[in-house]
């Protein structure tokens, strides 16, 4: 009895270390693609090409060789300058202002000027400032609590004023939460600016925009044959980001989406590391293109490596470093068998708080797949970690609570899966 006792003991030892040796090699891959030498995995300074190379180095470490699948992109960049100075305040960009992704570059100061419609003066103000063909003033115009006629009569004009004439349109919010990134430039800057400091004041900006066209960039392709060697189960993360706003602030991007990045590159350990080969072949692609516009995957989907329709089954992993309140399946609705499974071994090993499932959306690099007839789900992660597309989502934040028990359902869910 002793003797069983003991071996027990060891067994719970030995996986709880296993267990463990996973979430510790993903943070050490978490942590690398979160850091400034990366520039948030955007296309500013290169920031794909240095984490697509760092991934293939890993790679290459297990002893497999990936394909590169490069693919054009257009982009608009902030390499350099990314300032804002307004008098008496010090402003950090990513925390008291943001630069629309869309935004040319602009060098210059404009008077800012809040619009009170409701009183006499400022119309009259206002009226002659619209009058003008040239300015230097920047009109606000809080559109909260006025009446539908003065919007209707006064915002087209003071749009078409900041847009086209003073070529700076300033959003006042009251905090900043969220940067994007994009395929096209306008013709004039949009700033998102917290609240406090657009009080009427002089507004210096220093910005350097840079519309790449044609870059390029990469999907990075890793096969494992297992004991069918034409059918293939495919696991899908993106590791690009939204890149640098100037050459001072970056965005890490730990949640979106260097969490399923580190994921699915250790599922790449995982099965090159198993004694016996799995039932299907594997794939695993690194999309890169996701953040403008899920280019990659497209891409991919109109020139796979092997075709669409040996695809068993994809499994798309995207925001994982929540899940205190669970995992989402999107086309949970849809491919209702492999839902149910899912939950059955969820249920089985007590893994997660619940898997939801919602029917298909275009939110992340399924979606082209599930267009072209591949059955796929994506998962992501529910709780309280709420950091997204800013400054502070940062790797040293993520908790990744349930990182072992998503990487257990997946792996049993293709050991069951025929």
């Amino acid at each position: 009895m002793r003797k069983f006792l003991l071996a027990i003991i060891l067994f719970s030892l030995f996986s709880t270390r296993i267990n463990a040796q996973n979430e510790s090699y993903a943070r050490e891959i978490l942590r690398e693609l979160c850091s400034q030498q990366f520039y948030g995995r955007g296309y500013s300074f290169n920031g794909d090409k240095k984490a697509a190379n760092y991934l293939v180095d890993k790679i290459k470490t297990e002893g497999l060789t990936p394909k590169i699948q490069n693919f054009p992109i257009t982009v608009n960049c902030f390499e350099g300058n990314a300032e804002i100075v307004i008098k008496k305040y010090n402003l950090k960009g990513g925390k008291d202002f943001l630069f629309n992704p869309e935004s040319k570059s602009f060098y210059g100061e404009r008077n800012i000027i809040n619009f009170y419609p409701q009183k006499k003066k400022s119309r009259k103000k206002i009226d002659k400032i619209l009058s003008q063909k040239d300015s230097m003033f920047t009109i606000i115009f809080d559109t909260a609590n006025i009446s539908k006629n003065l919007i209707t009569k006064y915002l087209p004009k003071i749009e078409n004023h900041n847009r086209r004439i003073s070529k700076l349109e300033i959003i006042p919010v009251e905090k900043i939460t969220f940067q994007g990134i994009a395929t096209k430039q306008n013709s004039f800057t949009s700033i998102k600016l917290i609240k406090e400091y657009t009080k009427n004041t002089k507004i210096n900006i220093k910005l350097d925009a840079n519309l790449k066209y044609n870059y390029t960039s990469q999907n990075i392709i890793t096969k494992i044959y297992g004991q069918i060697t034409d059918t293939f189960i495919v696991i899908t993360a993106h590791y690009d980001h939204i890149g640098t706003m100037g050459k001072n602030v970056y965005f890490p991007g730990a949640h979106d989406n260097a969490s399923g990045t580190a994921m699915l590159t250790d599922f790449i350990r995982h099965y090159k590391s198993q004694p016996l080969k799995p039932y299907y072949s594997m794939l695993f692609i690194h999309f890169s293109g996701e953040e403008a516009g899920l280019i990659g995957s497209n891409h991919y989907v109109r020139n796979p490596i092997e075709p669409l329709n040996r695809i068993k089954f994809l499994i798309n992993l995207d925001m994982l470093g929540s899940g205190d309140d669970g995992i989402m399946a999107v086309n949970g609705t849809v491919y209702n068998n492999e839902y149910q499974l899912f939950n059955k071994i969820n249920k089985e090993f007590n893994l997660l708080k619940k898997i939801d499932k919602r029917p298909p959306a275009p939110n992340s690099d399924q979606y082209f797949f599930h267009k072209n007839n591949v059955p796929c789900i994506f998962f992501y992660t529910m709780g309280e970690y709420k950091e997204y597309h800013n400054i502070t989502d940062k790797a040293e934040n993520l908790p990744m609570p349930v990182y072992d028990k998503i990487f257990k359902l997946i792996t049993d869910f293709i050991k069951n899966y025929k």
